[in-house]
Order: C-alpha cells, then sequence, then structure tokens
C-alpha cells in the first residue's frame, strides 16, 4: 500500500521514531543505570545543540527560500557552507570533552568528541530535510525521521545481544545513525555538484536573521541537558533525562502541524489570520490530549520498561508534560513567525526564554533536582509562548478551541 504524502505522515514518523528509541531505552537504562543514563543524556544533548549552533539558521533559510520554484542554487551554497564547519566542529568538540565530559572515562570523552566533530553531517540533513518539507515531500521527511533511529535500535540490540553495551558503545550506536541519515538525506535531494549556485554571502546574510532564534530553540530544549550533569549530578540528570524524552512525544504532533500549515501561511495571505488562529488551535488541542495521555501512562510504563529505579521520575515527568503543551503550541507559532520572515523577532523572543529557563535551572535545580529542572525548562516555554503569540498578533479569544478544530486535527493526523 502506498503511503499518503501527507503532513500527519510526519506525525506518524516522530512517534514511530520516538517509539523505535523508547524500545531500547530499558536495556539502556538497565545496562548503564541511573548515572550512565545522565551521561549517555548529556553527551546526546551536545549532539544536538552543537549541529543547530554550526548551521548558524541555514535550515530555516533554506525552507523559506524553497517554496519558490527552484531552490538548487540555494542548496549548492548551503552544502558548500557546510563542508566548511568541519574545521570549528572540531574544536568545540575537543574543548567540550576537556571540560564538560572530563569526569568520564577516556573512550566516552574520545566518542563525545568524534560525536561532535561530526556535526556537519547533521546540518546537512537538516538543510536536505527543510528543503523536503517545503516542497511537501513528506514521505522522504518522514523516512529521514525514521533513518536515525531506527539505526540506532538495530546497533543497541546488537551490541546488547553480546553483552557489549555501555555508555561509549551508545554513543558509537547515535553516531552511525547520524551517518546513515545524512547520506539518505542527501539522496533524497539529488542537486549535483555543479550548476548554479546563489551567493553564499547572500544567503548566510539572510540565515543569520534566524540563527538566533534557531540557536535559542535549540538551547531551550537541549542546554539544560548539558547543564544538568554539573548542577545535578549524573543520577538526578539520569531521571531528568526521563521527562525530556515523554515531553518530546507531544512535538511529534507540532511538526506535523507546523508542516501541514507552513506553506499554507503564504499560499492564502488575504485569510492568513483565521489560519494562524486555526492552527493554534488544533496544535493546542493535540498536546493537551497527547500530554495528559502520557500523564497518565507513565505511571505504569515507567516502572514496567526502565525499573524501580526510575520511578522517582514521574512527578519531574509530568511538570514536563505541562510544559511539552507550551513548547508544542510555541513551536507552531514560530512558524508562522518564519514564514514571515520575521528572523529578528523570532530570535529575541528565543533568546528571552533560553534566559528564563537557565536562570530558573540555576536557581531552582540544585536544590530541586529533577523536579526543578523541569519547572524551569516549563517555564521558559511560557515566557516564549506569550512572546511569539504577542509577535504574530495572536488574540487571545482566537484561542479557545471549537467543535471543529478537533476534526481538523483528525485530519491532519490521518491525511
Amino acid at each position: 500500500m502506498r503511503l499518503p504524502n501527507s503532513a500527519g505522515l510526519l506525525a506518524v514518523s516522530r512517534l514511530l521514531a520516538t517509539f523505535l528509541t523508547l524500545l531500547t531505552a530499558p536495556i539502556v537504562a538497565r545496562s548503564v543505570g541511573p548515572e550512565g543514563r545522565g551521561a549517555v543524556s548529556a553527551a546526546l544533548a551536545a549532539f544536538a545543540l552543537v549541529p543547530i549552533v554550526l548551521a548558524f539558521g541555514m535550515p530555516l533559510n533554506l525552507r523559506r527560500l524553497s517554496l519558490r520554484e527552484s531552490s538548487d542554487g540555494y542548496v549548492r551554497a548551503a552544502r558548500d557552507i557546510t563542508l566548511t564547519l568541519f574545521i570549528p566542529a572540531v574544536g568545540i568538540g575537543y574543548a567540550l570533552g576537556v571540560t564538560l565530559f572530563n569526569s568520564l572515562d577516556v573512550f566516552v570523552q574520545a566518542v563525545a568528541v568524534v560525536g561532535i566533530a561530526s556535526s556537519p553531517l547533521t546540518v546537512s540533513w537538516m538543510n536536505d530535510q527543510s528543503v523536503l518539507i517545503a516542497h511537501r515531500k513528506f514521505r522522504c521527511v518522514a523516512a529521514i525521521q525514521l533513518m536515525q533511529p531506527l539505526i540506532y535500535v538495530v546497533s543497541i540490540i546488537f551490541f546488547w545481544s553480546f553483552g557489549r553495551l555501555n555508555v561509549g558503545i551508545v554513543l558509537v550506536c547515535y553516531i552511525a545513525g547520524s551517518v546513515a541519515t545524512f547520506a539518505f538525506a542527501s539522496w533524497c535531494v539529488p542537486v549535483s555538484v555543479r550548476g548554479h549556485r546563489s551567493s553564499r554571502r547572500d544567503f548566510l546574510r539572510g540565515s543569520g536573521s534566524f540563527v538566533g532564534g534557531a540557536v535559542a530553540e535549540a538551547a531551550s530544549n537541549r542546554l539544560d541537558q548539558l547543564l544538568v550533569l554539573p548542577l545535578l549530578g549524573l543520577y538526578q540528570a539520569g531521571l531528568y533525562s526521563l521527562a525530556v524524552t515523554f515531553s518530546s512525544l507531544p512535538m511529534s504532533f507540532a511538526h506535523a502541524v507546523g508542516a501541514h500549515y507552513f506553506s499554507r501561511y503564504s499560499e492564502e495571505e488575504n485569510d492568513q489570520d483565521s489560519l494562524v488562529s486555526e492552527s493554534i488551535r488544533v496544535i493546542l488541542y493535540l498536546s493537551f490530549f497527547v500530554a495528559g495521555l502520557l500523564s497518565l501512562l507513565c505511571i505504569v510504563l515507567v516502572p514496567f520498561i526502565f525499573g524501580r529505579d526510575f520511578v522517582p521520575a514521574l512527578p519531574s515527568i509530568w511538570i514536563s508534560q505541562a510544559g511539552s503543551v507550551l513548547m508544542c503550541t510555541s513551536y507552531v507559532v514560530s512558524m508562522v513567525l518564519v514564514s514571515r520572515g520575521s528572523g529578528r523577532a523570532l530570535t529575541a523572543a528565543q533568546i528571552s526564554a533560553v534566559v528564563a529557563s537557565t536562570s530558573a535551572l540555576l536557581l531552582i535545580a540544585p536544590w530541586k533536582g529533577a523536579v526543578g529542572a523541569s519547572l524551569a525548562s516549563s517555564s521558559g516555554y511560557l515566557v516564549l509562548l506569550v512572546i511569539v503569540l504577542y509577535l504574530a498578533k495572536v488574540r487571545m479569544r482566537d484561542l479557545f478551541l471549537r467543535k471543529e478544530d478537533v476534526m481538523r486535527a483528525v485530519r491532519i493526523i490521518k491525511r
């Protein structure tokens, strides 16, 4: 049966990707324990955050520019720039290896440095994914989203079956998935090396207006996972990583809703205000429903899947689920600002949110542990949501859910 080329497919693929990761979560958790889980979480946060910093806003700018008839010139320019990013990536990897990861054993340190140094590969597939979203090639995007976790899961099970699973091997498995994703995404966007190139300088200048927003968004989602390691220690960091895992599940629907409405924001300019309000109400409905369901299910899932050692993570998970509703809604509103080219305004909003969440983390987390970290991240998402709603000129009365929004949400996911 041929899969539908719909935005709903992105939600399914992201949920499946998360499910694949969760499939190995008990194996990893029981193999390395809460402290090892904390180390893995910190390293994976670095693997996710550094590429977004290095990307310099290119994926968002490329998504916007790719709405035009031909994007090959922009893709070539982006790939040229990405190739040069290996130089700073190696430097950042070494710096983090001897500072943040200096308490880990030598093998884990080395793997962490290699993973960070390979960040330009992730930048490349992020760019390719943006092009595919703009061209509404959702089947390819779904496959890219599944590639990394699929390779990761297969590799984890392989090493676990031979009793060789440890923190370093877990990171190796993740890096292998990133390399495979890079190769597959490049194949999905078959732009030859030769041909017209858009001005790299102009492309970077345009990307610069999005860099702060992109970096700040990544920081609001990942920076806390790096900071909790020195602030809370490995055990509490391990508990918090579980809360982050559960809170990331509703984001699958946010990406689907954002992708569904992104091109329509510019296509239906005369009716854009009502379309924006509609998209926000749809994601509010979906995220409320999914977060509420997960809050109940985690009571059974955490001890059953991860073991009794992770039961103390439940309060942190519940708080993070509330934060996930704010996070999902903020993402969809942010896509509105991207479609309007309001990169600088989005940057200011994201930076404000990072300052708020990081300040709260430093104040609350040391004496409230994982619960404090969840409260801090949720406060950042609240600040972000308030600001982006104001920037998008969304009225409060437009946020009240309507009966038809339920059916719209169902259609987006099913189509």
